[in-house]
């Protein structure tokens, strides 16, 4: 009798600190290039050159000394705006999900997406409050809702993980296990159950964030799923 093939466990997604993802060395660097004395829009301190320090960071179209701010302060101001979202939805108020990875990572000051490690970082950040908010909150226990969150906050991080693969040769291992994560136990639940008006929203994401999806999944090794994704 031939015995199946033992099942080879896959290995544990590697999850990093979303500030992991900053290069904390090239934003002293580029600070430390900046003649004019800035400071973070958010908490007001002053660019501080020194090692022990939280760099001032910028990666979108702000020019001068405006959109300037640390990690954590982007950060705290996307939590506070979206946890104000959620009680404003308790009292009867409207929550758009499409909102909210744009809160994460944009710039409110010139509107644009931030690039390199630094639109990593926030995508990463979103995608740990989502899975956090998930884990402790009731709020994302509405039809349909908790499912396109986790969808939208999974691939815009896959998002952010290819646009920045070439600081790091590294974040293609993290992408491959993101899109399986997708792929394999995200997408598969959602297809089962039955959603109201979400489920074509859900679509809408699923085709808008297909290259990242199947740029990683053929990566994977997965050509179905990359050719489906795709």
């Amino acid at each position: 009798m031939i015995s199946a093939p033992a099942k080879v466990a896959s290995q544990p997604i590697v999850r990093r600190a979303p500030n992991d993802y900053i290069d904390e060395e090239y934003a002293r660097k580029k600070l430390a290039s900046f003649p004019d004395e800035v400071s973070c829009w958010i908490c007001l301190e002053e660019k501080d050159l020194s090692s022990t320090s939280r760099p001032l960071l910028r990666d979108c179209c702000c020019r001068g000394g405006s959109g300037w701010a640390h990690y954590k302060c982007l950060e705290q101001y996307a939590t506070d705006k979206i946890d104000t979202i959620f009680e404003n939805t308790k009292l009867g108020g409207h929550m758009n999900p499409g909102d909210f990875a744009e809160i994460w990572t944009s710039c409110p000051n010139c509107n644009q997406s931030y690039e390199n490690d630094l639109g990593l970082a926030t995508s990463a950040g979103f995608m740990n409050y989502i899975e956090e908010k998930d884990d402790v909150s009731p709020d994302l226990q509405m039809k349909g809702m908790k499912a396109w969150l986790r969808v939208e906050s999974n691939m815009t991080f896959l998002t952010g993980l290819r646009n920045a693969c070439h600081l790091d040769e590294s974040y293609i291992e993290e992408g491959r296990q993101i899109s399986n994560k997708i792929l394999k136990r995200i997408l598969p639940k959602i297809q089962k159950s039955t959603l109201p008006p979400q489920q074509r929203k859900l679509e809408l994401e699923a085709d808008l964030h297909g290259n990242d999806l199947a740029f990683f999944a053929e990566k994977n090794g997965d050509y179905e799923a990359a050719l489906a994704a795709g």
